[in-house]
């Protein structure tokens, strides 16, 4: 067939009354696998946008399934130019924005999936800075320690002079 056949061939062999082969799909299976690679696909864009947009690495390890040098690969060949270090909050009134959009993506949706959602409403603040945004008011072990008034060091020394100018 592979010195022999052309398509004018093919076609002239496919004319005769009794056919020399068939091909079948399993329909089904084979929609499955269309469905599995757009999914696939889906995630290697939201993977790549947000570690351009500034996800930190632990959220790329933890949202994908990456180990640490797979994110931090990642992010260099996304984003090289990106600032390591804490990202500056936006001031109070958009924060509170986040806050309303965040509220408005339903919570089913898979972290990684809100977080793709928000920034889109958010382009010129990092994922980073949004993921801190919406965590700012958790509670943490340390913030129960510090409410509990088991300071310590330099910390100490400054809450018992705010306490004392109050």
């Amino acid at each position: 067939l592979r010195s022999r056949a052309t398509v004018s061939e093919l076609c002239r062999v496919a004319s005769f009354s009794r056919p020399v082969f068939t091909v079948s799909f399993d329909d089904k299976a084979l929609m499955a696998r269309f469905e599995q690679n757009a999914r696939i696909m889906h995630d290697e864009q939201i993977k790549e946008y947000l570690a351009r947009n500034g996800a930190s690495t632990q959220m790329l390890s933890s949202w994908f399934s990456l180990s640490r040098s797979e994110a931090d690969a990642l992010r260099t060949a996304v984003a090289p130019a990106r600032a390591a270090g804490r990202p500056r909050l936006p001031d109070v009134d958009v924060r509170d924005e986040i806050h309303a959009a965040w509220a408005q993506i339903p919570s089913r949706r898979p972290e990684r999936e809100a977080y793709y959602e928000l920034h889109q409403q958010f382009k010129d603040i990092t994922v980073t800075a949004l993921y801190q945004v919406i965590h700012e008011h958790d509670i943490t072990p340390g913030m129960i320690r510090r409410e509990s008034g088991r300071f310590t060091g330099t910390y100490a020394r400054a809450n018992e002079d705010a306490k004392a100018r109050a």
